[in-house]
């Protein structure tokens, strides 16, 4: 299969080499080059937004992975294995080249969306959202069934990462507990 990390900007995640016996087929995301590459590009659009170029916005979805301990339980890690690769897929095909996905870990991803407003953010959710849910991930013959949850947030000026990723996991519990 082919290799997903066409994206010179993805140091940070999905490095995911499709092979039937790799056993841990995400490196965790927050490793120090991963780190400073993902909290890079948040400064630089944090720039961006200090100098006032709303054509320059950012925003951040924040991805979750529903019910990934009971596909694990029924399915074995394998089987969530699959399904992370598979919705890490989704989010890949799901965005532009400019943007940045990441797993941060566990169930959790998130997307960074360079030149995007609030509206093409929440369409872009949707889409995502939408993609993932219709979508066959096929495990040892057996469609497993995927949904996620998403958050999104706006960089605002004066925006650390981690508040940026605080926010959006907060938006995201928002999206679960309306559901």
């Amino acid at each position: 299969m082919a290799h997903l990390s066409a994206r010179a900007s993805f140091a940070l995640v999905i490095e995911v080499k499709v092979h039937p016996r790799l056993p841990n087929i995400f490196r965790p995301a927050i490793d120090i080059g991963a780190d400073q590459i993902f909290h890079g590009r948040t400064r630089r659009h944090q720039r961006r937004i200090a100098q006032r170029k709303p054509e320059n916005g950012a925003e951040m979805l924040f991805v979750d992975l529903n019910d990934l301990k009971l596909l694990n339980d029924q399915y074995g890690h394998m089987g969530g294995d699959a399904a992370l690769m598979r919705v890490a897929e989704k989010l890949l095909q799901g965005t532009r080249a400019n943007d940045c996905v990441a797993r941060l870990g566990g169930d959790e991803f998130c997307v960074l969306l360079d030149h995007a407003d609030e509206k093409s953010a929440l369409e872009t959710a949707e889409r995502l959202v939408d993609s993932i849910a219709c979508d066959d991930c096929i495990f040892e013959g057996v469609a497993l069934p995927l949904s996620v949850a998403i958050g999104v947030t706006l960089i605002e000026k004066g925006d650390t990462p981690a508040t940026v990723l605080s926010r959006a996991d907060k938006a995201m519990y928002r999206v679960k507990a309306a559901a």
